[in-house]
């Protein structure tokens, strides 16, 4: 039975979409004390240090402290201290079991962790003489976890450090739960704000059979191990990386059972792609340092990373969809193969198995999805490169010459107003194909001895008949 392809799945197997949030890690942070100096000014003003030291905040630590456990022996709630390796979810799901509220808190969890807070260190003078100094350090404290069941948003925790100057994770339960700061401090404008420190974007397709979604996978693992190669990244984020970008860049192919996983990552941001309970495509953005995409981590910000974290999603698939439907029809093949004319200019042909124009191709494939489209710098030590040139070489001359071929064959068109060119729906097709054929087609039998061994004309038959019955499942037949 021939395989259906990606495109196949993706077009006309696909019954339902779901496009969500799925989960997010929100931080609250106080803005004004998150420097030294505020810190300083702080305790001055505040707290009424005539020398500045973070040994002057214990009485509120242990405030905080004593109301979060005097609030669970009120509540009725149970204070837990997790084990060391104890996952806090299943903690949790047990408790959210018990639960018959529509609305409330479940627990509170106790663990110590590593958390980035003000300390005080004894420096010198010149003379001999010490003063104090404050510093940002990482030491372990105890953070509170505080597991709820919200009637808007269902199931989630507040975690707060027990150490100065408490950084804790949401807002609507802070004006229900014990907060660190006195309601003076409150009014001098040492509130929370929120931060993002992860989000999770999700795009579920509700395939029509679970072999379907099997197939899909099947497809995946063959073509595209090579997603996480940092070229690819470029398309799916959006993003220019070079050997100087910091970060890791790799595609895992994982199986849980009999379950399938394509995991791809990107500096601390990952892709998760997977079979979801046997019967719906799910494909996952995590992020988990906003600064990765240069945007900043204040809750404003969500639009603009919801916008990338589901053109992530989508772009993903759109390259694992051009991998399989690169189909551009007999005459437009034809037609790429012959020089053009265009309004009495005419530009040279693009012929399939010229090393040239191979670069040419393979370089618009790294190019494909970007919708900002590129730069004739931009491409130009790219093609140098797969031509075996030093970029000088290869001359803006000649690079010019390569676009305007491109731009007359309608594989590139100009961005209006800008020196930018954009792949069309065409030219992506068509670079797709002229790599694909040549890498899966021309070379392999090209490199094939067929003379001085008795192998050679048996083992070129056999290549023939493999090649056939790849080609037919690939839709790339004669």
């Amino acid at each position: 039975m021939i395989r259906k392809s990606v495109a196949e799945i993706l077009d006309h197997h696909v019954t339902f979409e779901l496009e969500a949030i799925d989960r997010m890690y929100v931080n609250g942070y106080v803005p004004s004390l998150q420097t030294g100096g505020g810190v300083v000014y702080f305790l001055k003003q505040h707290l009424g240090a005539r020398v500045p030291s973070t040994t002057m905040v214990a009485p509120m630590t242990k405030r905080f402290v004593d109301a979060i456990e005097r609030f669970a022996k009120t509540a009725g709630v149970d204070l837990v201290t997790f084990e060391k390796n104890q996952r806090k979810d299943d903690v949790a799901h047990t408790y959210l079991a018990a639960f018959t509220g529509d609305e409330g808190v479940l627990f509170i969890g106790k663990a110590q962790e590593k958390a980035s807070v003000f300390r005080t260190e004894k420096r010198r003078n010149a003379d001999g003489s010490t003063y104090p100094w404050i510093i940002r350090s990482t030491t372990p404290v105890n953070h509170y976890y505080v597991y709820i069941l919200d009637r808007d948003f269902g199931p989630l925790f507040i975690k707060f450090c027990s150490y100065f100057p408490y950084d804790a994770v949401v807002r609507k339960w802070l004006r229900r739960l014990p907060h660190p700061f006195t309601a003076t401090h409150r009014a001098a404008g040492y509130r929370y704000q929120l931060s993002i420190l992860q989000a999770e974007f999700a795009l579920t397709q509700v395939l029509d059979r679970p072999r379907t979604g099997r197939g899909f996978f099947e497809e995946v693992m063959r073509e595209n191990l090579d997603l996480g190669r940092p070229d690819q990244m470029q398309l799916i984020f959006n993003r220019r990386v070079t050997r100087q970008t910091p970060g890791q860049f790799r595609t895992r192919i994982l199986t849980e059972g009999v379950v399938p996983s394509l995991h791809v990552d990107y500096k601390k941001s990952r892709i998760k792609q997977y079979h979801k309970e046997g019967q719906a495509l799910r494909t996952e953005t995590t992020i988990n340092n906003t600064y990765d995409f240069e945007i900043g981590r204040a809750l404003h910000n969500l639009p603009a990373l919801r916008e990338i974290g589901f053109a992530a999603n989508r772009r993903l698939l759109r390259v694992e969809y051009l991998s399989h439907d690169c189909l551009i029809g007999d005459d437009h093949l034809d037609a790429l193969t012959q020089p053009v004319v265009v309004d009495t200019q005419r530009a040279a042909a693009l012929r399939l198995g010229d090393r040239r124009v191979l670069a040419l191709m393979q370089t618009l494939c790294l190019f494909a999805l970007s919708p900002t489209g590129f730069r004739h710098r931009d491409v130009r030590p790219d093609i140098a490169q797969l031509l075996g040139r030093a970029p000088e070489q290869y001359t803006a001359g000649q690079m010019t010459y390569d676009l305007r071929r491109l731009r007359f064959h309608g594989l590139i068109e100009r961005v209006p107003h800008t020196h930018r060119y954009r792949l069309t729906e065409p030219g992506a097709r068509t670079a797709v194909l002229y790599v694909r054929v040549y890498a899966r087609g021309f070379r392999p039998t090209a490199s094939l001895p067929t003379a001085g061994t008795r192998r050679g004309a048996p083992t070129l038959e056999r290549l023939d008949a493999a090649l056939t019955k790849f080609l037919q499942e690939v839709r790339l037949v004669a």
